[in-house]
């Protein structure tokens, strides 16, 4: 086997599937050729095609038998890619999606690992009342879940400092004065947004059409606010506080941190907030707007004690979706990488949609909202296949990334104001060290929220909420921690180091590690949930090819990380009618 080590994005995956420990990484994949069987398995995990087979062990042939023409197909089997199949597959379409990697899921389903389900990006989905959970119920899909409530907890996270203080709550931490303080901006944020009538998403609000609203924000719910010493607890004068709240606030101009620090300035709670702006996103409490903070809490405290994983993991829910695609009809098809979107020149764009089989409503979905990009004069037609075949279609979905979607349509057949808006956007580069340890490092939250520390932000131990992820008996952690320099082994020593703060005891519990970056060409996000990147103001799923949209992480949408993923499917199934 031949590693290209240039084209490494850290990921890990091929250590996770080796099945002879041939592979190792310091944030650089390894190859040890003395344990090396040239299975192949690591090509056909690797989003970044590193590996290349030695010409002795060539890859065996793999032609899936595919139609010619589907009303629908999908690049990609991400969760959005999944969700949107199998809802398009249940309201009659023919659908089929195609996926490069051996395994659907993405970033959103685990691997086995020495006996533990390991996963490859995504923690959990808050549970039943989450926009992921909402979603599956109407498809049907019936999830068994783990709640917090289920396992005796009581806090879904607590707070630990490198110092060796512990808190079991945010409210623990904090003092009366710096508690009412977080109350009143989360409560106010919420008025606000409410106001405006936006949610954080646009006019939907981050649930999106058939949701319902969030009731924390529900006018009757939030009390009227007016300036206020929280130190002394009463009405100040605003001419004279630092942290007395302006009229109204433009939340999504202005930064988690800030807003909070107008209402407080307890050094523990700016910390806390830092830390919790980016387990939940990568980014700092300096770089996420307001109104995502906001919105990411609400639906936190929504989640309440039902916070939970589905049993058996993330993996489950990838499962349902797979099995509910395929039991209305459609397919899918796993080392079927797509080559090219197919275009035609467009005769008449607002026409293209019907087709002779047709009930599409072109009329509602053609039209280009004002904020968005000129269309282009071409109209998509189906995909190639790496393998050389060409497959029609009527729609196609991709669920790819915009760095991925400028590959497969072309630059130039892109306008130019929409190719600058793709290639300007801020992405997000991370990591994350997954391992197992002999005793559990913490038991009284599912998450430990970690203020302070150089790298690490949060770790998640999804054995408290379903051991039967660890075969062996093993606690697994999944320490989260964003990433600052190009020096991926020195960002890993620096994670080392806070787990070793964190825990004094790590270095004699731990059985062993996996470390995942998420950075060049396979980050955590193409748009982090940053200023211009959050709500409405991510990409319209609609593209300026015609009959070709978007799906996935990078759509419109406001919320905890992959959570808001299926308020950008739900556009495009009611463009799709």
């Amino acid at each position: 086997m031949q590693l290209k080590k240039e084209h490494c994005t850290g990921c890990g995956y091929c250590v996770l599937v080796c099945p002879y420990d041939a592979l190792t990484s310091n944030g650089w994949a390894e190859l040890i050729p003395a344990n090396c069987t040239d299975c192949n398995l690591c090509v056909y995990a690797c989003p970044s095609d590193c590996f290349t087979p030695e010409p002795e062990f060539p890859l065996k042939p793999y032609h899936p038998r595919v139609k010619d023409e589907y009303d629908v197909v999908i690049i990609g089997s991400g969760l959005g890619g999944l969700m949107a199949g199998a809802a398009l597959a249940q309201a009659g379409r023919s659908v089929a999606v195609f996926e490069k990697l051996g395994f659907p899921g993405g970033r959103y389903t685990e691997l086995d690992y020495k006996g533990a389900a390991v996963t490859t990006g995504a923690w959990t989905n808050l549970g039943p009342k989450s926009h992921i959970g909402r979603f599956l119920a109407e498809l049907g899909i019936e999830l068994e879940y783990t709640s917090i409530a289920d396992v005796g907890l009581a806090e879904q996270y607590t707070l630990r400092f490198p110092d060796g203080r512990h808190y079991a709550s945010l409210f623990d931490l904090l003092t009366p004065a710096a508690r009412k303080a977080w109350l009143k901006a989360v409560l106010r944020g919420g008025e606000e947004a409410m106001r405006r009538g936006r949610g954080g998403a646009g006019e939907q609000g981050s649930r999106g059409a058939g949701e319902k609203s969030n009731p924390a924000l529900q006018p009757s719910n939030l009390p009227t606010f007016q300036p206020f010493d929280f130190a002394q607890d009463k009405p100040s004068n605003p001419s004279t506080s630092l942290r007395t709240s302006p009229p109204t606030f433009q939340l999504s101009t202005l930064s988690a941190a800030d807003y909070i620090a107008q209402f407080s300035n307890d050094p523990d709670l700016l910390a806390a907030v830092e830390a919790i702006a980016a387990t939940a996103s990568g980014l700092s409490s300096q770089a996420m707007p307001a109104s995502e903070y906001i919105q990411i809490t609400l639906d936190g405290r929504e989640a309440g004690r039902d916070f939970a994983m589905p049993v058996g993991g993330v993996r489950a829910i990838i499962k349902a979706l797979t099995r509910a695609l395929r039991q209305a009809g459609g397919e899918l098809f796993v080392r079927s990488p797509v080559a090219e979107i197919l275009t035609v020149p467009s005769v008449h764009p607002a026409e293209e949609l019907v087709g002779t089989q047709g009930n599409l409503k072109h009329a509602e979905f053609l039209q280009v909202p004002p904020s968005s990009y000129l269309r282009s004069n071409l109209t998509a037609t189906g995909i190639k296949l790496a393998d050389g075949r060409t497959i029609r279609s009527r729609i196609v979905l991709h669920n790819g990334g915009p760095h991925r979607f400028i590959q497969l349509v072309g630059e130039t057949n892109l306008p130019p104001d929409y190719l600058a808006r793709l290639t300007s956007l801020k992405g997000v580069e991370c990591a994350a060290l997954f391992g197992a340890t002999r005793e559990p490092l913490f038991a009284d939250a599912p998450i430990t929220m970690t203020p302070c520390c150089r790298r690490v932000v949060g770790v998640f131990a999804p054995t408290l909420l379903d051991p039967r992820l660890s075969k062996h008996g093993l606690h697994l952690f999944d320490a989260f921690f964003p990433v600052y320099s190009d020096d991926r082994t020195a960002e890993l020593e620096l994670a080392l180091a806070d787990l070793r703060d964190l825990f004094p005891n790590f270095d004699e519990v731990v059985q062993w590690t996996v470390p995942m970056f998420f950075t060049g060409t396979w980050p955590g996000t193409e748009s982090g949930q940053t200023f211009g990147q959050i709500g409405d103001d991510r990409l319209d799923p609609v593209t300026p090819i015609q009959n070709c949209f978007l799906v996935g992480m990078d759509v419109k949408g406001s919320g905890v990380a992959g959570d808001l993923i299926p308020l950008g499917v739900r556009r495009v199934l009611e463009l799709l009618g």
